[in-house]
C-alpha cells in the first residue's frame, strides 16, 4: 500500500477508490496523485490515503490457447500496436478472457462497449487438467505473466440461455477462462491438456517506458486510448479540462481500452486526467489541437507505478510531450495504396483524407464528423 497524506480543506469530494468508498476533496486527490507520481510523500494526520496494492487473491479458472498472432484484439485492434514476441514488454505473453471478466458481467459477450478488463495483467499457474493424461505431465509447475489483449466471446443470447458446456464453450456464462497467447500456454502447460485447470490472480503490470495516448478526432469529436498503461494497466475515468469547458468534464467509456468526447470541447490548450482503477492519477497537458494529433501516438512522459516498484525520484519538469509517428510495424490489410488501414478515419466534416478502406475493411459511419474503417465480418472471424 502507497500511503499519502496532504493538508485537509473545504470542498467538493471525491471517491478515490470507488470498492472502499475512501474519499478526499479535489484538490488534495491531485496533489497526492502529483506526490505519487514524483515519489515524494507528506505526512499530515488531517488526511490519509491509501492508494491499494492491484494485486488479488489466487482465484480459480480454467485455460485454453489459441496462437501466437499477437496483433488486433478487442482493446482497440491495430491502433494499439502490435505485442507478440520482441513487440512490446507483452512479448507475446498475452490472454483473452471470458466475457464475464472483460464485460464485468455473465451477460454475454459485450460487443463494443468499454471493456474494464482490457489491458490488466494477471499470473496464471496450471493446477491439472481433466484431459487424459496418459504419457504426459498438464503442468509444469511454473506461472507466467499476461497482459489482457482481447475478449473470449462467451456467445449469444440464445446460447446463454441452454446452460451447458457444449452450446457455452469455455468462456460463456458466469466463468473465469484465459484463452492464452500459446507461448504463454507453454510455459505452463502441456499444449496436449488443451484445456487446464489454473489458479490466477490480477498482478502489477511491468509496462516499460511512459505511458501514451492514442488520439483520433476532432474537438467536436474525438476518441483516445490509453496505451503502455503500468501498474493498473486499466483506467476508470478519462477527463478533460480547458478554459471553454471550466470545470473537469468526463469522457464517455467506448469499445476496447477508448474513450470518448461528443461534445464540442472548443480550442486547447487541455488538461487530461486519467485515473487508473487503484486510485492512481496522472495530469497530463495537450498544447495542441486534437485535429494536429489525430492518428498520433503521444508519449506522456511519466506512467502509474507498479505495486512493488519502489518511489521514484522527483522529476524536472518538461516540455509536453510531442506526438510520435505511428510504429512502423503495425499490420496493413492488403488493398489499394491510397486507402485507409483498418481502425483509421475515412470520412467526416472537414475530412480530407482516403474515404475508401484497405481490403477485407469497410468504411462505417459514426457521426457526422467522424467515420472509421473496420474490418469486414470474415476479418472478424478469422481468428
Amino acid at each position: 500500500m502507497i500511503a499519502v497524506s496532504a493538508q485537509l480543506v473545504a470542498m467538493a469530494f471525491i471517491c478515490v477508490h470507488a470498492e472502499d468508498k475512501t474519499c478526499v476533496g479535489q484538490s488534495e486527490l491531485e496533489a497526492g496523485s502529483a506526490l505519487i507520481q514524483s515519489g515524494v510523500h507528506v505526512s499530515n494526520a488531517n488526511l490519509d490515503v491509501e492508494i491499494a496494492n492491484v494485486e488479488d487473491d489466487w482465484q480459480p479458472g480454467t485455460a485454453t490457447y489459441y496462437g501466437d498472432g499477437g496483433s488486433g484484439g478487442a482493446c482497440g485492434g491495430s491502433e494499439l500496436g502490435d505485442y507478440g514476441t520482441d513487440q512490446s514488454w507483452i512479448d507475446g505473453l498475452y490472454a483473452a478472457t471470458s466475457s464475464s471478466m472483460w464485460c464485468g458481467s455473465s451477460s454475454g459477450s459485450c460487443g463494443t462497449t468499454h471493456a474494464p478488463d482490457c489491458g490488466r495483467c494477471y499470473e496464471v499457474k496450471c493446477t491439472g487438467t481433466d484431459t487424459n493424461t496418459d504419457g504426459y505431465e498438464p503442468c509444469t509447475g511454473s506461472s507466467v505473466s499476461v497482459a489482457v489483449t482481447d475478449e473470449c466471446p462467451g456467445g449469444s443470447a440464445l446460447l446463454q440461455m441452454n446452460h451447458t458446456h457444449t452450446l457455452m464453450g469455455h468462456c460463456g456464462g458466469n466463468v473465469q477462462h484465459f484463452d492464452l497467447s500459446t507461448k504463454a500456454f507453454k510455459i505452463i502447460g502441456n499444449e496436449r491438456a488443451g484445456v487446464i485447470k489454473i489458479e490466477f490472480r490480477r498482478v502489477s503490470c511491468s509496462a516499460l517506458g511512459n505511458l501514451k495516448l492514442r488520439f483520433h478526432g476532432t474537438r467536436w469529436w474525438f476518441k483516445v486510448a490509453p496505451w503502455d498503461v503500468n501498474g493498473p494497466g486499466t483506467l476508470t475515468s478519462f477527463e478533460v479540462k480547458n478554459s471553454y469547458l471550466g470545470g473537469w468534464t468526463a469522457l464517455k467509456p467506448s469499445y476496447g481500452a477508448f474513450w470518448v468526447s461528443d461534445v464540442d470541447i472548443n480550442d486547447g490548450p487541455y488538461e487530461f486526467r486519467l485515473t487508473a482503477d487503484d486510485g492512481q492519477v496522472l495530469l497530463y497537458t495537450l498544447d495542441e489541437s486534437i485535429t494536429s494529433v489525430s492518428g498520433s501516438v503521444l508519449d506522456i512522459g511519466k506512467n502509474f507505478q507498479g505495486g512493488s516498484e519502489p518511489p521514484p525520484p522527483p522529476a524536472p519538469a518538461t516540455p509536453s510531450a510531442q506526438p510520435t509517428s505511428l510504429p512502423t510495424s503495425l499490420p496493413t490489410p492488403a488493398g489499394g495504396d491510397d486507402c485507409a488501414s483498418a481502425w483509421a478515419q475515412c470520412g467526416g466534416k472537414g475530412f480530407s483524407g482516403p474515404t475508401c478502406c484497405k481490403q477485407d475493411n469497410e468504411c462505417v459511419f459514426d457521426n457526422d464528423w467522424w467515420s472509421m474503417c473496420k474490418p469486414t465480418s470474415a476479418a472478424k472471424n478469422s481468428r
